[in-house]
Formats: C-alpha cells, structure tokens, sequence
C-alpha cells in the first residue's frame, strides 16, 4: 500500500517559468499525441509489449517524436505515462462492460459465457471490434450455441458506451519524469532538485522547502498561484496497530449526507458534516448570483461598444484567483474533517471487516429540487471512500462493497424485510414502527455481507424483485 507525498520547491525566476511552461506545453502535446493514436481499437493488441510494439517499431526516429523537439529519454516517459492512462481507460470500460453483461436479463448463461470469453482474450477482442469476418475464438467459447453475430454486435455498443471520448488535455499537467531526468544537489546546506527541460543538457535547478530525497519516477506540477513546482511522490506504507484487529467484527457502514458515517454498532461520525457542506453550498451560490450579475452587467457594456468598463469590470470584480483559492482551502478541510472522523472510527471500533455501499453510480436528478441536487453534487463521496479503504491498510481491516439498493428503505429488523417509509433521518417501518433511519441502512448493509441472493451487481429493479419475493413468503 502506498502514499502520496508532496514536497514543494521556491518561486521560480522568470526565466525558469518560462522553460518549465515550454517543456510542459511539449510533454501535453506530444501525450496528446499518443492519446489519440493508440486509444483506438486497432491498439488493442499493441499495449501488451508497447515498448516494442509501439516505442522501437513506430515512433523512435518517427516524424512526430522530432516533430515534439523532446529529448529521448522524455518523450518516452510521455509515452510510458500516456500508455499507463490508456491501459486504465481499456481495464475500467471492459469493468463496465462486465457488469453491464452481469445485469442483462436477456442473456442467457451461454451468451454471458462467450461475451466473458471474448472480453479475456485481447487478440479475439480486437478481431470483434473490428468486424474482422473470420474471428479465431478461444477453445473454452468456439463451441457455444449462441447468436454470434447478435453478440458481438451488443459487445460492440458495450464497448462504444463505456469506453468514452479520448482523452485530451488543453489545460497544464504534470510532468513525468524518470531517475535518468532528474537529480537532487546540495548546495551550501540547502536541496535543489534539477530535472531536463526541452533543452539537451539543459536542466533547471530549484530549491525544496524541505531535506526529502525521493527517488524513482516522480511528477512535476506548477502551481499556477505561486510559480511553485509541486514535486509529487509515493512511498510504502507500514500498517500499525495500536491493539490486535479482531478479525470476525463485522461493522457495517452507511455513508450520508447529514452524518459522515453511521454504523451498525448504533454509533456516528461526523454529525456536523452536512451542517458544513450546505453552509459551504449557499455561500458558493450566493456569490455566483453576485457574480453572475456582474457578468450580465460585463456583456451589455460589450454590446453597447463600452469596451474600455466592460474589461475594466472583468479585471477588477470577476478574476478566479480568489475563487480558486476558496476551492482549493475547502477541498483541503473536507480531506482533513474525512480523515481525522474516519480515523477515529478505526481507531475506536477496531473492525476487522467494514461493509459499505457501493455508490459509483451517477444520478439523473430527477424527482430531486435544484437546490438539492446542487448540494448533492458536492457530496464527496469518493474522498470518503478512497480515504476509508487506505486507512483500513493502516490499521489491519479490508472493506468490502455491497449492493446499495434499497438498503435505506427497508426494515432492518431480522426477519422482517418490509419497504417502509423514510424521511430525513426518520425510518418507519409498517409492522415495528420508528426508527433511526442512519443505523436502519448500516445494519442493512451489514446484513447485505451474508446476503447471498443479492450480488453486488444487481441493479435496482433486480434487487426490488428479490426483496419482494421473500416478503410474498413471509
């Protein structure tokens, strides 16, 4: 398990900004470039051994490698970091594609069979994508009684859904660069870092605010604010244990708005966490009110020729430096609130297995106020989770996700199972009555963990039909 580090340099001079933007702006476009050569389907097969396949046999001595006026060894930490965003673009579709084969309810065992068959062969994959008439087929699938032509034409819609558009990239990124790229230097007590630019034998040389020397490969940010280099880093990290983890505690976790976290042990974290976000949310909104006038106000003075107040009013009432600032400071206490509330849930319940809700899903909105799917959107749910799993590596425990669907809105009591009513943070449930409604879904969810009926890629009307399947029984 690693983490990210971050050590930061001093202003650049404006000689050595403007080099690093050069060098920059080169790196994005010759990413790009790779991006959009290699992100197609007749690149399948080639990212395998790309290092052959694409770095040797297509692009050294390749018009677009001098075309890119990048030295050897950056131009192929560009591709090898362009490479590594395309391989984890092609592995998150084909994980879309499998879970969108799991909720079909057309397809029968066979079709799914061959589709996952298809799928695991990259060689057959690529012959599908492209129409290819005669498509040598894995022994396990070649001979399976289904409507090839019918499946492969769903796996071809599959794939165009969920692969996406191709990645492009108009604004500033990092840089990557390798051990050959870089250096660290002493000079008279204090840390330079020096790393190439466009320039052969040309390197820039900053100070760091700190004495960490980091190896391997790093990335290189500027700070647009500051005219810092952010020097970004991962190092292993070494789980502790204040007491041993008991293995067989079971806790199940329900992730909300108002709360942080509930629990199935009846306990939450984070109780002001909502308080917080809508507070932030009507802030946010009523400067943009504001903000939006001033722009209404900056196009009619465009429109009636009063050129010199309209830029007047654009350079004085409506930059971004402040506003990117607030971002950036409230991003900062939502990642510092997440982690010191989950820390102390690890630290005082000391679970060996956390059950939380899968919530990788996307809303409509619909049904919902403006106002409500406004602040909603600002729900950092993936800080939550991501900080959730790296801090069960930290302290011994494994998460595990279940199907969220109708764990909120069903009675928690064992045995019972039946759709109630919930508002705000009230569940009523027609048979037991009242309950709270944050620990009904976390005990929900704890009971999803030995729930076998319902898998985790069910999709919502499924799991409806399973539910009220058991309730005919009762």
């Amino acid at each position: 398990m690693k983490r990210a580090i971050k050590q930061y340099s001093t202003p650049l001079n404006d000689e050595d900004l403007k080099c690093f933007k050069e060098t920059e702006a080169a790196c994005r476009a010759f990413r790009n470039y790779c991006y959009s050569r290699y992100s197609g389907v007749n690149s399948i097969t080639k990212l395998k051994k790309y290092r052959n396949n694409i770095r040797k046999d297509e692009l050294r001595n390749s018009q677009a490698v001098n075309d890119s006026h990048l030295t050897s060894n950056m131009w192929a930490a560009v591709l090898d970091d362009a490479i590594g965003g395309i391989k984890s673009r092609w592995s998150n579709a084909k994980n879309c594609i499998r879970t969108r084969i799991k909720q079909n309810p057309n397809l029968s065992e066979d079709d799914r069979h061959y589709l996952y068959g298809v799928l695991k062969n990259d060689d057959t994959y690529h012959d599908v994508l492209n129409h290819y008439k005669h498509v040598q087929l894995p022994k396990k699938i070649e001979k399976l009684n289904v409507n090839r032509h019918r499946l492969d034409n769903l796996l071809r819609r599959y794939t165009r859904e969920c692969l996406g558009k191709i990645p492009y990239s108009s604004k500033p990124i990092s840089i990557q660069l390798d051990a050959n790229l870089y250096k660290y230097k002493r000079v008279n007590g204090d840390l330079y870092f020096c790393f190439s630019t466009l320039m052969k034998g040309k390197r820039i040389a900053v100070r760091v605010t700190d004495d960490q020397v980091h190896s391997g490969t790093l990335r290189v940010k500027l700070d647009e604010h500051t005219n810092r280099l952010i020097i970004m880093s991962s190092s292993d990290v070494t789980p502790y244990h204040e007491e041993p983890q008991d293995d067989g505690l079971v806790i199940g976790v329900d992730k909300g708005y108002n709360t942080l976290i509930s629990t199935s042990t009846g306990v939450g974290y984070g109780p002001d966490f909502g308080e917080w976000l809508t507070q932030r949310d009507d802030e946010i909104t009523s400067k943009g009110r504001k903000r939006g006038k001033l722009w209404s106000r900056y196009r009619e003075l465009k429109k009636r020729g009063h050129d010199r107040k309209a830029e007047s009013l654009k350079n004085n009432n409506l930059g971004s430096v402040k506003q990117e600032a607030r971002r950036r400071r409230d991003h900062a206490m939502i990642e510092s609130f997440v982690n010191h509330e989950l820390r102390l849930f690890y630290r005082l319940e000391k679970p060996g297995t956390v059950v939380c809700e899968d919530l990788t899903w996307s809303s409509d909105g619909k049904g919902r106020s403006k106002t409500w799917n406004r602040r909603l959107s600002g729900w950092c749910k993936r800080v939550i989770q991501s900080r959730m799993e790296f801090l069960a590596g930290v302290y011994g425990a494994r998460v595990v996700m279940v199907n969220a669907a109708y764990t909120s809105q069903v009675c928690s009591v064992e045995g019972c199972g039946r759709f109630g009513e919930r508002s705000g943070g009230n569940f009523t449930c027609p048979v037991h009555g009242w309950m709270d409604a944050d620990l009904n879904a976390a005990v929900n969810v704890r009971s999803r963990y030995y729930d076998d009926g319902i898998k985790l890629w069910f999709s919502p009307w499924v799991v409806k039909k399973v539910l009220e399947s058991r309730l005919s029984g009762l």
